[in-house]
Parts: C-alpha cells; structure tokens; sequence
C-alpha cells in the first residue's frame, strides 16, 4: 500500500499540531455526516448551553389529539462548567432507567464512558476509555463488567490538503483484528473526497467506499450536496469488455483499489438523486432537501430558529405531488435559549400535536 507522505510529522514536539490535530480531525468527522438526519436544534442548545454556562437540562414530552393530553419526562442531561455533558439518565418502559456519565481532561478530551445498569443505576456494566498519546495518536479501551473486551487505536496523520486517519481494531472476545483507513481530500474549497478504505485479514487492499462532499454558490447563498463518488461506468465496461482485464482484476483486485486510489481512473457523481442543503448568507440552514422530503425553514429578526415546514408525497401520489405535512414551531426564553418545540402533524390519519419541553438550571 503506498505511504500518505514520507515526510514525518512530529506532533509530540509541535505545540501548534497538539493543539489543532484533534479539532481537523473533529472538523471532519463532523462535516462527513452533513448528508445523516439531524435537528437543528440539537446543535443549537449544545452551543448555547456553553454560552449560559447550564448545569442541567430536563426534557419533557406532551402528546395532545382528540383522545389523549399526556406529559412525561423525557430525560435530563448534567453539564460542566465548559459545556460538556457529564450526566444523562432517562426513563424507560417498566420502571428502568437508561443512565450514562462522560468525564474529559484538562484539553477538554473526553476519556471516560460508563453505561449503567438499567434496574439499579450505582451499577455500571460497560466502560469505555479514551487514551491519548498525543492530539494525532489516541487509544480506546472496551471494558464489560471490569474485563477488557476490545481495543481501538487510531492515528491521524496530515499531508498537505489531505488528512488521514487509520483504526486498527481488535476484538479481544474472538481475537478478530480489522484494519481501516480514511483519507479525507479537499479539492479546491468547494469539493470534499472522503475515501474510506477497507482491509482483508491479510492487510491486503479489499475495497474502497467514496463520498464527496459539494459546496455551490446559488442566489439565496449556498448548497451543500453529498452523495457517492464512483468510477465513471465506461471505466468498468473497458473491463467487462476485456477477458483478460476481468481475470487479472479478481486475481488481483488490490492493485486496481491502489489505482483507483491514485487517481488512475476517471471519476463520476452517482446519478441517484442525493440529500442536499441549501443556507443563506449568514450560514442559516433554508432547505433540507432528501427528494420526496424536504424540510423548510424560516428565522425571526434575531437569527433565531421559529418554524420548519414538512413536505413529502402523499401514498400513491407521483414525485410531482409533493405537499405540507406538518410544522415544527419554536419558542425561546429571555436568554435565547429554546423552551418549547411544537411539531404538528397535518391529518393524513389522525392529526396530533407533540410538543417537547426544556427546563435550565443554572
């Protein structure tokens, strides 16, 4: 397999990589799940649960319709003074309890998860570890009832516009040991390659996965679109149309991964449909877009988050008939923070108001 780069980058001894090693790789991960479902909001309340410095959060939940008024907790999570959750425990069905505690270090590095036992909550079963050589090189450690289950080491290494990211796994339970790399690429400033590279037991090229990651400028601001990232189909046929190629190929599949690693082969966006994004100019998400559904979004005069609108097909309706199907209000206090969200479905069965409830101590 070729090397990222010969050139050896000391992390221990660079002050400026320690610090920013772990926030490119966060930063990555981070925009490689634009494409996955999120709220809004729950971004929203992490970063002004920083700001006002909350120490804890309780949610409830209201189901309103013609038959049924009910409200239940939902859960509460417990904050530091930086922000970081440290505490969540909510209920489940029978009288037990989902609990969980997170502890960080002095850079702000998570290093601690316990799961506790769901019917007697001073017991935990699971652990896992976070142990960091240094911002580029960290370990994690899977523990079951004291013993250790499974490891995962990871190391990030940099190489001009590209960053890479290697996880050696090792499941101790059944001595399975994985191998896998991920090389994220920026082309320009608008187009991100995220590759993520699969090994056999032998460590031998087995397959790669390749997403991109699309920024465009339109009239309201800008889209971001991710999807797949293939060989262009006249590449494959060259090989299908060739005996010989096709043999070698199965005989040989790593050598051809490697090429299309290098960039030996011309590329291609799938043509499947793929979610895309579209924010205005002050980075405010405007559309959510997943074909048959999509999602809308409006902002009161202080920036602030107060409706999404729903749309989707109704059964047996073609891709034309795309309609409303529900809203999503919001609703803040003096600080800003969110305190009430209302989700209303519009009566393709039987119309239902949800309604969650958040409540700050400080």
């Amino acid at each position: 397999t070729k090397t990222p780069s010969k050139k050896k980058i000391n992390y221990s001894n660079s002050r400026y990589m320690k610090n920013v090693g772990l926030f490119i790789l966060l930063f990555f991960l981070r925009i490689i799940a634009i494409a996955q479902d999120e709220d809004p909001m729950d971004n929203l309340i992490d970063s002004l649960v920083r700001k006002h410095h909350v120490q804890q959060l309780r949610t409830d939940v209201q189901t309103v319709d013609d038959r049924l008024d009910t409200t239940k907790w939902l859960g509460t999570r417990y904050f530091d003074e930086r922000g970081n959750t440290v505490k969540s425990i909510s209920p489940k069905d029978r009288g037990l309890y989902d609990k969980s505690i997170y502890r960080y270090d002095s850079l702000n590095r998570q290093i601690l998860y316990r799961g506790y036992d769901e019917e007697d909550t001073t017991i935990f079963h699971s652990e896992t570890k976070w142990i960091y050589t240094d911002s580029a090189h960290y370990r994690k450690e899977y523990y079951y009832e004291g013993n250790l289950t499974g490891t995962n080491t990871y190391l990030i290494q940099t190489s001009r516009d590209t960053i890479w990211v290697t996880e050696d796994e090792h499941d101790l339970e059944y001595d399975r040991r994985d191998h896998k790399v991920s090389r994220y690429r920026m082309i320009g400033d608008t187009l991100q390659i995220s590759e993520y590279i699969k090994y056999d037991n032998r460590l031998l090229l087995e397959g790669v996965d390749t997403y991109f990651r699309l920024k465009r400028d339109v009239d309201t601001g800008y889209l971001i679109m991710a999807g797949r990232y293939n060989v262009k189909w006249d590449e494959w046929d060259r090989f299908l149309n060739s005996d010989s190629l096709v043999r070698d190929y199965y005989r040989h599949p790593d050598k051809y991964i490697q090429m299309q690693l290098d960039g030996k082969f011309a590329y291609e966006y799938d043509e499947d449909s793929f979610p895309y994004q579209i924010y205005n100019y002050n980075n405010q998400l405007l559309q959510d877009d997943g074909g048959i559904f999509k999602s809308t979004y409006a902002y009161n005069s202080e920036g602030q988050l107060t409706k999404v609108t729903r749309w989707g097909q109704n059964e047996g309706e073609n891709e034309y008939g795309i309609t409303e199907q529900g809203y999503v209000y919001y609703e803040y206090n003096d600080k800003g923070l969110p305190i009430k969200v209302t989700t209303e479905s519009l009566p393709s069965g039987r119309a239902s108001t949800h309604i969650v409830h958040y409540t700050y101590g400080f």
